[in-house]
């Protein structure tokens, strides 16, 4: 099992009662430094991806929110080259939440593309391979 520290940006309903959790990877440098690494999103081998209630739960059977700070059980990268932020989560594993960031944290966070793209072949939440 391997634990990723995540902060978390969104917590989704995917197919009700399934959900979808993401953030970035948040990671410890010398002199107690913080720096965020890439976007992570724990998924299960089910219901495309989307985490039953049992899968995302943290310890105290709360429900992971915006802007906690949490310690995911996760097993291998899904290696998926369309969404390289997939993680399979471990079912029987805990998560557990360790604070609560400050909003004002989030703007290091801030992306200002030039242009966001949109495959006419596809529904507009996603992209093919080829168009890629």
């Amino acid at each position: 099992m391997i634990s990723k520290r995540i902060l978390v940006l969104a917590n989704s309903t995917k197919h009700h009662p399934m959900r979808c959790v993401a953030g970035r990877e948040v990671l410890d440098e010398a002199g107690g430094r913080r720096r965020w690494g890439s976007w992570i999103r724990p998924v299960s081998s089910h219901d495309e991806g989307a985490l039953h209630a049992g899968e995302r739960r943290l310890t105290d059977s709360a429900e992971p929110k915006p802007l906690d700070l949490v310690q995911a059980p996760l097993t291998v990268p899904e290696n998926n080259p369309l969404q390289p932020e997939n993680w399979l989560v471990d079912p029987n594993g805990a998560w557990t939440k360790e604070t609560s960031a400050d909003p004002q944290a989030l703007l290091p966070l801030v992306e200002k593309p030039e242009s966001l793209w949109s495959d006419p072949a596809q529904k507009n939440d996603r992209a093919s391979g080829g168009f890629l």
